[in-house]
C-alpha cells in the first residue's frame, strides 16, 4: 500500500527501463508505457531484446490499484503489485508518472512531504507491505499470503485525510 500525491483515476500496468546512478543512490525511469490490461507484451518484447543489447536499463512492470481518493482530491491510496522487483522501483515508478510517494526524500515533492511532517509528524514513506504472497515457487510457503498491520501513523493519516473507513 502507498498513499501518492495526485488523483490515480484507474488501474494500470506501468512498464519501463530502469537505470541505477550508483554515486547518487538514485534511478531513473525512462521510456514508460501504461496499460489498462495486459496488452503490453510487443512493447514487453521489445523491452527484452533492448536490454539484451543495453546492460544499463533493466526492465521493470509495477501495477497500480487505486483504493480510495483523499477528501480534498489531493492524494490516492494505491495497492500496488510488483511483477518485477528492483531497487527503488516502486517508488520511482509512481515519481515518474507525477504520482510520487507521500514522505519520500528522494523521489517525492518537499512542500508536501513538509505538510505530513508537520501535520502528522510523518518521518519516513508512505509506502507499506501489508500482504506478501508466495506464487510460483518450490518452497513450502507457495500460495500462502501473509499480511502485516498498517503502521499507526499510516492509519492515521488515512483516518485524517481521507474517509478514515478505507478497505483494501
Amino acid at each position: 500500500l502507498t498513499i501518492v500525491e495526485g488523483v490515480v483515476a484507474k488501474e494500470q500496468i506501468i512498464i519501463g527501463k530502469i537505470s541505477k546512478d550508483e554515486s547518487k543512490n538514485m534511478v531513473s525511469v525512462v521510456d514508460i508505457k501504461s496499460y489498462d490490461s495486459n496488452s503490453e507484451n510487443d512493447y514487453v518484447n521489445n523491452l527484452e531484446t533492448e536490454k539484451a543489447d543495453d546492460k544499463k536499463f533493466d526492465y521493470i512492470k509495477t501495477g497500480i490499484k487505486p483504493i480510495a481518493v483523499s477528501k480534498d482530491n489531493k492524494y490516492s491510496l494505491l495497492q500496488i503489485k510488483l511483477y518485477t522487483g528492483k531497487a527503488h522501483q516502486i517508488r520511482a515508478h509512481l515519481s515518474s508518472i507525477n504520482h510520487p510517494i507521500i514522505g519520500d526524500g528522494k523521489y517525492g515533492n518537499a512542500k508536501v512531504n513538509e505538510y505530513f511532517r508537520n501535520k502528522y509528524k510523518l518521518r519516513n514513506q508512505l509506502l507499506h507491505s501489508y500482504k506478501l504472497k508466495f506464487y510460483d515457487c518450490d518452497l513450502q510457503v507457495k500460495d500462502k499470503e501473509y499480511t502485516a498491520k498498517i503502521p499507526d501513523v499510516f492509519a492515521k493519516i488515512l483516518k485524517g485525510e481521507f474517509d478514515g473507513n478505507v478497505e483494501f
